[in-house]
């Protein structure tokens, strides 16, 4: 699931919004990593430092740690597909280390695939109960 759904899921909105300044995120409307400290104590939290640390001691929460192991598996995706990219320029320019990585990311792209495609089937599964509506 895209981490943005999973932030918006979070029954606070102060912790939504926590979460999203924290780690210099925005939507579609707001950059929250534009924004200061004082901005989002006094926009948010009325100013108040205690709410605040309270915040700062969600951070130790699994809730947390879930978030934050969602933006690192996006943020690695990302990073695999620019890295990617920069080894096929090289792979095509003939660098023979480039080419052998470039091998070996292609049977990795095919097997991240595959998971996909079974995960992605598994769902497909599970959302047909075999109820028949006439």
């Amino acid at each position: 699931m895209k981490l943005l759904q999973e932030v918006y899921k979070l029954t606070s909105n102060r912790r939504r919004i926590y979460f999203l300044w924290k780690n210099g995120l925005s939507n579609n409307k707001t950059d929250y990593g534009l924004w200061s400290k004082e901005d989002i104590l006094d926009k948010f939290f009325n100013g108040s430092e205690e709410a605040f640390k309270r915040m700062e001691l969600w951070e130790k929460s699994d809730e947390y740690a879930r978030l934050m192991y969602i933006l690192t598996k996006e943020r690695m995706n990302s990073d695999f597909f620019d890295i990617y990219d920069s080894i096929v320029d090289k792979a095509k320019q003939g660098d023979e280390r480039s080419i052998k990585t470039f091998l070996i990311l292609q049977k990795e792209v095919k097997s991240n695939l595959k998971e996909l495609n079974r995960k992605s089937q598994a769902i497909a599964d599970d959302e047909d109960d075999g109820l028949v509506i006439n």
